[in-house]
């Protein structure tokens, strides 16, 4: 179950709209990072920002170039490297994926990826500012209180608009 195996590690469930648990999160390596199952598969989201620096392009072409090494030994499906995060998709077993989770953390970590004490949309130093956290569908992030309060309305304007599409 994962459930249990993330709440053994310290991620605390968040409820979802139904009885259900939804996600798990927690401050796990110096990093926000957010699991839950979509589709039979377990996926890990770690919230961070890269620098203002003109290498990131190539950062996340190496970071990605010996990520692909690691596809097969830990049953990835799916991965992606974005300006505010990574998301992986794992097809194997829970031992597997929190294997996985921490192989996350080793690469993050080895390419110098700011963590926690950044804002991951603006990307400024939290400093004495105590970051909010901010989730989007199931994937939570780290933001400074003005960062926060933009996606929160940008947020509930998506979600607004989907609901008067459906």
């Amino acid at each position: 179950n994962l459930a249990k195996a993330v709440e053994d590690i310290g991620f605390t469930y968040t409820e979802g709209s139904s009885s259900d648990k939804s996600h798990a999160y927690a401050v796990y390596g110096d990093y926000l990072v957010t699991v839950y199952e979509e589709s039979g598969k377990k996926v890990a989201y770690f919230n961070f920002r890269f620098s203002d620096s003109e290498e990131n392009d190539l950062i996340k072409y190496d970071m990605s170039e010996e990520f692909s090494n690691d596809i097969e030994e830990f049953s990835v499906t799916d991965y992606s490297i974005s300006e505010d995060g990574m998301r992986v998709v794992c097809g194997g077993n829970i031992p597997v994926f929190l294997k996985l989770i921490d192989r996350c953390i080793t690469l993050l970590k080895g390419h110098e990826i700011r963590g926690i004490e950044y804002c991951s949309k603006c990307g400024n130093k939290f400093g004495s500012r105590k970051p909010k956290k901010v989730t989007d569908g199931k994937e939570n992030h780290l933001m400074c209180e003005h960062c926060a309060l933009e996606t929160v309305e940008e947020v509930a304007n998506r979600v607004q608009e989907n609901e008067e599409e459906a």
